[in-house]
Order: structure tokens, then sequence, then C-alpha cells
């Protein structure tokens, strides 16, 4: 069935029969959006909650060890969440990463800020 109209959430909503069909359609309208956005809202849309926190303490100059241990879980979680959002900005090295969040307003710019896990 095709969608006729806007491409808002609601007419995506009665364009598909519930389960997994019509969340395939949410699904495809979210990834529209997030590419529809300037790339800073793109990337704050991407990431998840605690991608955006990992972010906040690499700016903050913290290695993945020290991220770990603030947040409560292995070295080797925090590796892959910096990788993720490194993949997610489009950026190739934690430095990359940290200025590319404050340049984007994803992180703020005070040393050591408290992030609760």
């Amino acid at each position: 069935m095709g969608v006729r109209g806007g491409c808002g959430v609601d007419t995506l909503r009665f364009a598909a029969p519930r389960g997994r069909p019509r969340l395939a359609l949410l699904v495809t309208f979210r990834r529209w959006l997030v590419r529809a956005m300037p790339v800073s809202l793109s990337a704050m849309a991407a990431l998840t909650e605690r991608e955006l926190q990992v972010v906040t303490l690499v700016v903050d100059g913290l290695t993945d060890q020290e991220i770990a241990v603030r947040l409560g879980v292995s070295r080797r979680t925090v590796h892959g969440h910096v990788g993720h959002a490194m993949q997610k900005t489009a950026t190739a090295t934690r430095t990359q990463l940290a200025v590319y969040a404050l340049r984007n307003g994803l992180a703020p710019l005070n040393p050591r800020s408290e992030i609760d896990a």
C-alpha cells in the first residue's frame, strides 16, 4: 500500500497494518528524517544516550579505562561506544570526535563534567 500526501508519522502509522510492516515504515521514516536534518542534529539523533555520555567524557580527555570506571562498564564496552560514535559522526580519531562534538554542540565544554551512569 503506498503512502499518499504527507510523510508525517501519522501518515505512516495508518499506511501499514500493525506489526512488522508498520514498524519497517516507521524505521524508514526515521532514517529519512535523520538524513534530512543538518549534520549536527543528525548525529545527535543517531547517537544513543550512552554514546553521547561517552563522547562527553572523551571531550573531557578521559581514557577508555577511566570512562569505564566512571560509568561502571567494561573498557571494551566503552571502546565499542567510541567506535560507534566515530562511525556515526564520520570521524577517524578520538580527537576528531571531540572536536566534532564541541563544534556541533553534542558535548559541553565543561571539563570533567559529572555524568550519571
